[in-house]
């Protein structure tokens, strides 16, 4: 960087934190003094010490990266965000070794190497490869004097990397991908019903498409087992709104899988490996067929569920005390969702969400209990407390018996009933734990109130005062 390296250092200082100081402030353009706050602390010296010293004197660190933080800015050893870790789409500064001498007080040319970090590397590093690296390897001038299994391997390795890359981002933002095999760009619009096309078709593709067959199938299929009840079979206690998160991403994700599955590539793919009566056609059939299901099925519960969220965040917003009269219509609700929408009429879908409501009610219940609050406030005070949350779960429990007694009610005269015929302790196992451990706080409680005064750590009174 052009005038960084001619900075003179002050005296007693190391001059090569000035010059490092010089890069950031032409790079990031911090406020004035951020550097020198940066560099004053005991980690950042620590880091500059290592970086700026011989490697032959132990723990070498080869990498700093400088990014702007909540306080000014933030040194790191590498590039994964600390919890000094600025904004997500601030950019940062690297500074790298090239080998074991330490940089010279007066330059760090060909010592230290410099530059930019993307405030989102990932995209970066598929933008850069998707606009420059596959054309340059794509241009058959670059590729004189290659042998033509050298071009191809070439190619399928980079159209392979470029698609683990586009996998990678839309698994950050929650979106499954298809990524397209080499040569799918031409497949698209070549004309299937042409046997001359069809016979200008290199096998070397339609084995790629038959790759990219496999590889979509198994994404699909994975997308496809996921289940709103992973997080309870995983130890978790999640509420309603996880389900209805969970609902509302599967079908926005299959949505996105059913859209790549009908693009123009895409099916140019399906129609070549039609015509060459390739043996994984059916599988691809069968994948969308799979996808367009899925999808139905997600569209229909996320739109049966969406009542639900109104009365949750009416349940959310209340005191508990408050709780008890939403119950009902909330079970309500549920036993409509039952009676109208196929597709969520499982024991298991909705015992999950039973379980969730009952984590939800357990959680308010905590908060409104707090129990070092309930340890510290008066006896009557904490009985009163304890009857209010256990009246409210036992309520929970009758209101979700009179549904189900009930249920045939919410079916229309020509409609087949189905009853709730699971075990209610399967909805209630973490509910019932619960009001068991409030019952023996309540029954301590009781106790010590029934105590005399003298045994509760409370001054009897004395008849001589009065």
């Amino acid at each position: 960087m052009p005038g960084a390296e001619e900075a003179d250092p002050e005296p007693g200082a190391d001059p090569r934190l000035r010059l490092l100081g010089a890069y950031v402030a032409r790079s990031l353009r911090p406020a004035a003094g951020a550097w020198e706050r940066c560099a004053g602390t005991a980690e950042a010296e620590r880091l500059l010490h290592a970086f700026l010293g011989r490697e032959d004197e132990g723990s070498p660190q080869p990498l700093l990266v400088v990014r702007p933080g909540p306080g000014g800015l933030a040194l790191r050893p590498g590039l994964d965000a600390g919890p000094e870790a600025g904004p997500p789409r601030a950019k940062g500064l690297f500074f790298l070794r090239t080998g074991p001498e330490p940089p010279g007080p007066r330059s760090l040319r060909g010592a230290v190497l410099c530059g930019d970090v993307p405030a989102a590397p990932l995209e970066h590093l598929a933008t850069l490869f998707s606009q420059v690296v596959l054309p340059v390897l794509a241009n058959e001038k670059n590729h004189r004097g290659w042998p033509h299994v050298v071009c191809q391997d070439v190619q399928r390795h980079a159209h392979g990397l470029q698609g683990d890359l586009l996998v990678i981002l839309e698994q950050v933002n929650g979106k499954t991908v298809l990524p397209l095999p080499a040569g799918a760009d031409e497949v698209g619009f070549v004309d299937s019903d042409s046997d001359s096309a069809l016979d200008c078709t290199e096998k070397s593709v339609i084995y790629a498409i038959e790759s990219a067959v496999i590889q979509w199938s198994r994404r699909v299929q994975g997308v496809l087992k996921r289940e709103s009840s992973q997080p309870l079979l995983q130890g978790e206690n999640p509420t309603p709104r996880v389900e209805l998160e969970f609902w509302k991403s599967r079908a926005e994700d299959l949505e996105h899988v059913y859209n790549q599955l009908r693009a123009i590539k895409a099916r140019g793919m399906a129609r070549l490996l039609d015509r060459v009566h390739s043996s994984y056609f059916p599988a691809f059939q069968a994948m969308c067929r799979d996808v367009v299901a899925a999808l139905t099925e997600a569209q229909d519960i996320r739109t049966h569920l969406m009542p639900l969220s109104r009365h949750l965040e009416i349940l959310e917003s209340l005191e508990f005390p408050e709780v008890k009269p939403r119950l009902r219509p909330l079970l309500h609700v549920v036993c409509l969702i039952w009676a109208t929408c196929g597709s969520y009429r499982s024991p298991g879908r909705l015992t999950v969400l039973l379980q969730e409501i009952c984590n939800l009610l357990i959680q308010q219940a905590s908060n409104y209990l707090n129990p070092e609050g309930l340890l510290r406030s008066e006896v009557e005070e904490s009985q009163r407390k304890l009857q209010v949350a256990v009246d409210t779960l036992n309520f929970f429990k009758q209101m979700f018996q009179d549904r189900r007694e009930n249920l045939h009610t919410y079916f229309k005269e020509n409609q087949e009933v189905k009853e709730w015929d699971f075990q209610s302790s399967l909805v209630f196992v973490r509910l019932d734990g619960f009001l068991g451990r409030l019952l023996l706080v309540q029954v301590s409680v009781l106790v010590h109130l029934r105590l005399p005064a003298p045994y509760r750590g409370e001054p009897s009174r004395d008849p001589k005062s009065e």
